[in-house]
């Protein structure tokens, strides 16, 4: 459900959002918002963990385009960004899309 206007989908493309959350509910300072680097660092975690589950890394990687497109949410040029990444076709074409895009943008907060 939608308590306070947040939801589970909320947290698509943005784990840290319960990490956030549980600091808020303990009293303690709600950690920066990660840094585009950061960003970059998770999403390439979870792609690889995708396609680890997935013996056809060319589908995987077409099925984990959804979750290219929330990770790239709220950044910075992020419609180019996520037309591009929504023509790769496998993990290393991702992994140099998101590379190139974090050394343009390494220090920006997300």
């Amino acid at each position: 459900g939608r308590a306070g206007g947040t939801s589970a989908r909320g947290s698509h493309g943005a784990p840290w959002t319960f990490r956030d959350a549980r600091a808020a509910l303990a009293g303690l300072p709600v950690p920066p918002a990660p840094t585009v680097g950061e960003r970059v660092a998770i999403v390439l975690e979870h792609a690889h963990i995708a396609v680890a589950f997935e013996a056809d890394e060319p589908r995987a990687v077409r099925e984990f385009r959804k979750h290219l497109g929330w990770y790239t949410k709220r950044l910075p040029e992020s419609r180019a960004l996520r037309e591009e990444l929504f023509r790769v076709d496998t993990l290393a074409e991702a992994e140099l899309v998101l590379r190139r895009y974090r050394d343009r943008h390494e220090l920006v907060a997300a």
